[in-house]
């Protein structure tokens, strides 16, 4: 299932960064208001909005959490909402020209087993789902879990697993997991120590053995905005993230 907004009319253009300078799409935020932990409320979404798009970022999938017992969030609840920040968000001059789309970011628990099995899922693009595991430790049918994912013909894209802290030290785990057929999505936060140097240096130690698929802002708060702004501005990473750039054009 995808949901699309389409472009409208341009606008003079605003700054851009180098490294968001062509159609940079983000496929992984928590902007929609009120469905988890990521904006608050409208008015919080439509700054955060702002503040990316002044960094040249005007492509966005929404991608609210869809958890157990935490944030069952269902695809009517989210649509509902995406179209709620839809309608403010053409009213702002600063945004005309942004284009949105929803989708989610699904733990692999048992609610997301029971949305699997109906086909409940709202995609990134296609057949591409975002999924996600516990940041301490994956569950203990991870592979089977991936391997229903793509019986059912969906692709799984991870999310953040810089963030997965029992990969650290087996690192096996990710080559393991590119073998299954899962996709890796980094977070840009990760490389500006944002969580930890750890997870810093789980984020270059992905980046530098290609196993980076896509990146996306996992942007919950507007002061990360900022963070990420400041990352722009170290112009060795960004010629490092420049291919992986380039790959979520193929998201759009």
């Amino acid at each position: 299932m995808i949901l699309d907004l389409f472009k409208t009319k341009k606008n003079p253009p605003q700054k851009t960064t180098y490294l968001f300078k062509d159609e940079f799409i983000d496929i992984h935020s928590h902007i929609l208001p009120g469905l988890d932990d990521g904006a608050l409320d409208i008015r919080d979404s439509i700054e955060i909005l702002k503040k990316m798009r002044q960094l040249g970022i005007r492509n966005f999938v929404f991608t609210p959490h869809v958890m157990n017992e935490v944030w069952e969030n269902t695809s009517e609840q989210i649509i509902e909402r995406f179209y709620e920040l839809k309608t403010a968000a053409l009213q702002e001059p600063d945004l005309k020209d942004v284009r949105m789309r929803v989708a989610a970011e699904y733990m692999l628990d048992e609610y997301f087993l029971e949305l699997l099995h109906r086909k409940d899922l709202l995609t990134i693009k296609d057949n591409m789902i975002l999924i996600e595991l516990s940041s301490m430790a994956p569950p203990l049918n991870l592979f089977d879990l991936i391997y229903k994912i793509k019986i059912q013909g969906y692709v799984p894209i991870l999310a953040h697993p810089e963030r997965c802290i029992s990969f650290h030290k087996n690192e096996g785990m990710y080559c393991k997991l590119k073998s299954s057929g899962c996709l890796f999505q980094v977070n840009l936060l990760s490389f500006a120590s944002y969580y930890s140097k750890e997870i810093q240096n789980a984020a270059m130690w992905l980046l530098h053995n290609n196993l980076i698929d896509f990146v996306g802002s996992d942007v919950h708060r507007l002061h990360q905005v900022e963070v990420i702004e400041d990352l722009t501005s170290r112009s060795g990473l960004v010629e490092l993230l420049k291919p992986i750039i380039k790959n979520n054009y193929q998201l759009h």
